[in-house]
């Protein structure tokens, strides 16, 4: 069954403020999930609520405003560092004497 824009616009509305579980109303019209959340997402993005993409960036962007320039220079040396690593395969999970070195073939490397 054809849903109108309007139709879908609504079930997005009803998903995003909760009263409908995503599951449960795909089941019900017997669309797939990833419809139910097209929809949500077009609900959202017509009242004009941003994603939370967009949120995790602004945040990211205060904090750097918030930094004087050593706290700057320790970031920037920081994503260097995690740059470097990625280029040769491998993450750092944890700090200090609990350091695990993880490759990105998910495959422990060195502890």
């Amino acid at each position: 069954m054809a849903y109108s824009k309007q139709e879908r616009l609504e079930i997005g509305r009803k998903v995003n403020e909760g009263k409908l579980k995503i599951k449960d109303i795909a089941k019900q019209l017997n669309v797939s999930l990833s419809c139910i959340s097209i929809w949500k997402k077009s609900y959202r993005e017509s009242v004009g609520l941003s994603s939370s993409k967009s949120k995790r960036a602004k945040v990211s962007d205060s904090s750097y405003k918030n930094m004087n320039n050593e706290q700057l220079k320790k970031e920037l040396m920081r994503k260097d560092i995690e740059i470097e690593r990625l280029k040769k395969g491998y993450v750092v999970r944890g700090c200090d004497g609990k350091k695990e070195f993880v490759s990105l073939n998910k495959l422990n490397i060195k502890s």
